[in-house]
């Protein structure tokens, strides 16, 4: 998943060449990338969505049952945070 916070990119979760599952951060600031912290819960299929200050990654699968979850990244401290969990998966 993908989402725009300013002039960064951050994209998160997905799947390997292997099939293994990701919880990667990577940020693109225009002229490179750097790995950020990891997401607490590894997504291969999440939605990522920005309020131009923080990263949602929302919902998804852990690769065999659909997740409820809601963590929010902060690329400017680096830092995930747990949020309340949606209602259904």
């Amino acid at each position: 998943a993908a989402a725009v916070v300013g002039d960064r990119i951050v994209v998160t979760g997905g799947v390997d060449a292997g099939g293994r599952v990701l919880n990667t951060t990577e940020v693109y600031d225009g002229t490179g990338w750097t790995l950020g912290a990891p997401m607490p819960t590894p997504q291969p299929a999440v939605a990522a969505a920005s309020d131009g200050t923080l990263v949602y990654a929302v919902g998804g699968t852990s690769g065999t049952a659909d997740l409820a979850s809601v963590e929010a990244y902060d690329p400017s401290a680096d830092t995930w945070t747990t949020m309340p969990a949606l209602p259904e998966p």
